[in-house]
């Protein structure tokens, strides 16, 4: 559509969408030789001999429908209302199989793939959105999402969201907070494997937070904190000194206080960025994580070759002592076991990357202060973390 003098914008003021998706995947544990080391908990098949699998298919189905309400000066970039509502489906098909001995045919024992759970479930999601932008200046958002019916039936996610803008100088405050009820996963209430066998019924988890943040494009700061209120919070564990984790749930409420703070600064061709965070809670032997972490990057910008964009760096990484996780192989999950406190040293990674055109080339030495402090690093007990590594890539824009 013209005007006399120039094009006028045309934006459409609503939208109908339909959308399909479909994604199958399979989980192997596989175990071969006798458990010399005592890595697992006791078994319920096979002493030295596992192959438990998971295998889940997905469709999904989603209908939504998009309404716009602008003023008429589209420059103006005010009084714009957006409203989207949808409903999705979900369906969900998965098996689970252990390895167990059997006779065959011949009545020799062998190792046969056993159906141990399974089924098949679907969840109807009701789901809105809307925005109303008074200006350039002021945006106000809400999220809400509903299963209305279906296995995960009462599930929900309410979010809402303000930002308010200033001039370049002056930066931009979001306020944020949501409250969201979540049933437990499959793996805590049906689960039957090799060394691990749960049967359970637990309650919703439940998560309420608020949040402040202040962004300072001039400045670079990026500065926010974060309340979470966690009602019967879902984990497992173990024993004192055990290995055998299984799913709890905590009967009283968690609260987390987190605080990051992200700084810029340049000088030339040299920049340095830093994140730092502190977070507290009041369940510390519950919720391990470290009270404090940093990361920070130093790197230089120059043309190699005259041809080669490219930052010259190093990375550094590191948390304060913590009780560290114990990790269930078997399982695939993290568990409250031993309480085991290691001692904790910074993280360096010297780096190179590199664009020429649509190419993008980095090289990077993980770990390369290793020895400097300690041979070697854990952040999960019994596990040990990678060796001094030297990695390259590269990735390749297929486009003009």
């Amino acid at each position: 559509m013209k005007k006399k003098g120039g094009n006028a914008a045309v934006l459409p003021t609503q939208r109908v969408a339909y959308t399909f998706a479909y994604n199958s995947r399979v989980y192997n544990f596989l175990q071969n030789d006798q458990d010399t080391y005592h890595v697992f908990p006791d078994y319920y098949f096979s002493s030295n001999y596992a192959r438990d699998s998971l295998t889940v298919k997905h469709l999904q189905n989603t209908f939504s429908y998009s309404f716009y309400l602008r003023s008429k000066d589209v420059k103006a970039a005010k009084n714009e209302v957006k409203l989207d509502v949808g409903i999705t489906q979900d369906y969900y098909q998965y098996s689970q199989f252990v390895s167990d001995t059997s006779l065959n045919q011949y009545g020799n024992k062998v190792n046969l793939p056993a159906k141990q759970e399974g089924g098949t479930f679907q969840d109807i999601t009701a789901k809105g959105k809307v925005s109303y932008k008074f200006s350039d200046r002021i945006l106000l958002e809400g999220d809400v999402q509903q299963v209305a019916a279906g296995r995960d039936f009462g599930n929900f996610l309410y979010d809402a969201k303000v930002t308010l803008a200033g001039g370049k100088k002056t930066g931009k405050i979001i306020l944020e907070g949501y409250s969201q009820s979540s049933a437990p996963p499959l793996v805590y209430t049906n689960w039957v494997s090799d060394h691990y066998i749960f049967h359970n019924t637990f309650n919703n988890q439940k998560t309420n937070s608020v949040s402040f943040n202040y962004i300072n494009e001039a400045l670079q700061v990026d500065l926010k904190a974060q309340y979470y209120l966690i009602s019967d919070y879902l984990y497992f564990e173990a024993q004192p000194g055990g290995i055998d984790a299984h799913p709890v749930q905590l009967g009283s409420d968690i609260n987390l206080l987190k605080v990051s703070l992200g700084k810029s600064l340049s000088w030339r061709r040299w920049h340095f960025d830093d994140y730092l965070v502190y977070q507290k809670t009041d369940f510390q032997s519950t919720l391990r994580t470290p009270e404090f972490y940093n990361y920070s990057s130093l790197y230089y910008k120059t043309l190699l070759f005259s041809v080669l964009n490219a930052d010259i760096g190093i990375d550094v990484r590191y948390n304060s002592e913590y009780v560290a996780p114990s990790y269930a192989v078997g399982l695939g999950q993290f568990y409250n076991g031993a309480n085991v406190t290691f001692s904790s040293y910074p993280i360096a990674t010297v780096f190179l990357k590199a664009t020429l055109q649509h190419t993008n080339f980095f090289v990077m030495y993980d770990y390369a202060n290793q020895g400097a402090f300690s041979p070697g690093f854990y952040t999960v007990n019994r596990y040990p973390q990678m060796d001094h590594l030297l990695k390259f890539g590269v990735s390749w824009a297929f486009y003009n």
